[in-house]
């Protein structure tokens, strides 16, 4: 900044060409990076994951919990669990930093308890969840990102997400036979 300073006293203009500069930087998005305010974070804060006597079919699933740290990579990645799980060791490598699964293998009657989250995974921009289910309807991805505390239930042929209000009152969002969207604060 100095120099452009000494830039503008040498054609005697002073700081009016260090002004107009900024005005065009800003004006003309060339500098808008300096000033842009980060993207907001993901509310999620706390995770559980409870299966019930009868999930899928009674047997084991695994649950991918993705957390995205730039929103627009939600747009490259696939709709339904099996794609995710036959594609993701390589989107693991090719968004290696952008992206961080916490892998889950959940059995009949489990449960996590709270899943705290690490620093890192609160400042995700997304969280998506893909269950390996057997029934088709239940083998969407659900954004859960809206969710502050988020308790993923998963029953015989469909899973729920809740969101913690407060006491033992739950918002209840159930997964369907397309991409599911749990803003659980909408």
């Amino acid at each position: 900044m100095a120099w452009a300073a000494e830039a503008g006293r040498a054609r005697g203009s002073g700081s009016r060409a260090l002004s107009a500069g900024l005005l065009l930087c800003a004006l003309g998005g060339g500098c808008a990076g300096l000033w842009a305010p980060a993207p907001p974070a993901s509310a999620l804060r706390v995770l559980s994951v409870e299966s019930s006597a009868d999930m899928n079919d009674a047997t084991a699933l695994m649950l991918d919990v993705v957390f995205l740290y730039d929103a627009k990579l939600a747009d490259s990645l696939p709709k339904s669990a099996p794609e995710w799980f036959a594609q993701r060791d390589d989107l693991r490598r090719q968004y290696a930093g952008k992206l961080d699964v916490l892998p889950l293998q959940m059995t009949v009657q489990d449960a996590t308890g709270r899943l705290a989250l690490s620093e890192r995974r609160k400042r995700a921009q997304a969280v998506l969840v893909f269950a390996n289910y057997l029934a088709q309807g239940a083998q969407v991805r659900t954004d859960i990102s809206g969710c502050h505390w988020a308790r993923v239930v998963l029953l015989r042929e469909v899973w729920v997400v809740a969101e913690a209000w407060s006491g033992p009152y739950w918002n209840w969002k159930t997964s369907g036979s397309t991409e599911h969207d749990s803003r659980c604060g909408s």
